[in-house]
């Protein structure tokens, strides 16, 4: 595996897409920093993540902007894993790239493997370089930064990328061209943004899509970001309680548990990079 995320990395660092990528985020992330989106209700204006609007605001920007950018980041991490995970496997045999794979010593699961993690940590550092600039811009702005709150934030955040673009290099596998991979990952992806924050849709369906998941462990980054789903039978009964209160006192079912959604967002990426293997596994290679 370790010549595969040799060569993968040699393959990478020409590409000047991804390094516009990195610079891209960074800029969006600034600018999401300093000018981030107030909440404008306390529970339904979010699907969800919540934000608890009682006290004052402006005292725990923080927060805030974190809240701001677990909604609008979706679509970026999204992209970023297509365009960083599509193209890995895919139209190898029209790049000639499958004849270089072909004379590693080294399985067929493997380079699949061993490129899902190289595209993973890809990923995972644009996604870092991206976030850092943004919590500098909060320190500026706001003259404070909740360290603590960011960080959560930004390692789940990092962690969900990496595995959106594992997911994407499973598609990659099962198909030919790029063009197709493309499509069939990112496409999937946003719908996925839309129907996972979808209230007609069943939490446990919501759960398959990662969104979700993802942003109950974003809630855990602060007090003040409440977990929809796990107040959501419960909504008829607010009448005035605190979310906070609610959110603490309801009884969450495994799977919406931080336990839960950490097994959904590992197992589904990983289940489609295994199935991804197996048909690279038995492609003829000599033929588009």
């Amino acid at each position: 595996m370790k010549t595969v995320v040799s060569v993968d990395c040699l393959r990478i660092r020409r590409s000047r897409a991804l390094v516009f990528g990195g610079v891209l985020f960074a800029g969006l992330c600034m600018f999401g920093a300093w000018y981030p989106s107030v909440p404008g209700q306390q529970v339904h204006h979010n699907l969800n993540l919540a934000y608890d609007l009682s006290g004052d605001l402006n005292a725990e920007p923080t927060p805030l902007v974190v809240h701001f950018f677990a909604r609008w980041l979706l679509l970026f991490l999204s992209v970023l894993a297509a365009l960083v995970g599509s193209g890995a496997i895919a139209g190898q045999v029209q790049s000639g790239y499958s004849r270089t794979l072909q004379t590693l010593p080294c399985s067929r699961r493997t380079v699949v493997f061993g490129i899902a993690c190289t595209r993973a940590v890809t990923a995972g550092i644009i996604t870092a370089i991206g976030l850092s600039a943004g919590g500098a811009t909060i320190w500026i702005r706001f003259d404070t930064i909740d360290l603590a709150t960011y960080l959560h934030f930004s390692a789940v955040t990092i962690g969900y990328a990496m595995l959106l673009t594992v997911l994407a290099v499973g598609v990659s596998a099962l198909v030919r061209t790029r063009l197709r991979a493309l499509f069939l990952t990112l496409g999937p992806m946003v719908l996925a943004i839309y129907f996972g924050g979808d209230i007609v849709a069943s939490r446990p369906f919501r759960s398959a899509l990662l969104v979700q998941p993802y942003q109950i462990l974003v809630s855990g980054a602060h007090e003040r970001l409440i977990a929809r789903p796990h107040i959501e039978p419960y909504l008829d009964e607010l009448n005035g309680t605190d979310i906070v209160t609610l959110e603490s006192s309801a009884d969450v079912p495994l799977y919406l548990t931080d336990i839960g959604v950490v097994l959904t967002l590992v197992l589904v990426p990983v289940m489609v990079l295994t199935v991804g293997s197996w048909r690279y596994n038995r492609r003829d290679h000599t033929v588009n």
